[in-house]
């Protein structure tokens, strides 16, 4: 299933390569990234494998078409001689993201999501879907 699945993101290479992001690469970038939040909203809410392979097969095929309007909007906004430092900030921050949210989600899990799923309010909210 993985090994077919991982195809989606070379059908969504290929969708770029033939028909591009388009006149309006803003709009391309932020209509998809509504259809691929619709898309991870409504394919966990159930524990299916169908809706997740079709999940899975939507962001797949979607994630090369964003980062490329992503490229796109860089390149045209950016000056040239810019560019190299603006993508290397970028990237700074995005690697600096990572350790800085590890360390703040155990805190968030152990005193405020643990304690509303097993004796706050999140009991009779949302315990027998979660």
């Amino acid at each position: 299933m993985w090994g077919f699945l991982s195809f989606a993101f070379i059908i969504g290479g290929a969708i770029v390569s033939k028909r591009g992001v388009g006149k309006n690469p803003v709009r391309t970038l932020v209509g998809l990234n509504m259809v691929t939040w619709f898309v991870c909203i409504f394919f966990t809410m159930n524990a299916s494998i169908i809706l997740f392979v079709v999940g899975i097969i939507s962001w797949m095929i979607l994630m090369p078409i964003i980062e490329a309007s992503e490229q796109t909007i860089v390149q045209k906004v950016i000056p040239y001689e810019k560019q190299g430092r603006v993508v290397g900030f970028a990237q700074s921050i995005e690697s600096a993201a990572s350790p800085l949210t590890t360390f703040m989600i155990g805190p968030i899990a152990q005193y405020v999501t643990i304690p509303f799923m097993t004796t706050g309010a999140g009991v009779t909210l949302i315990g027998s879907w979660f």
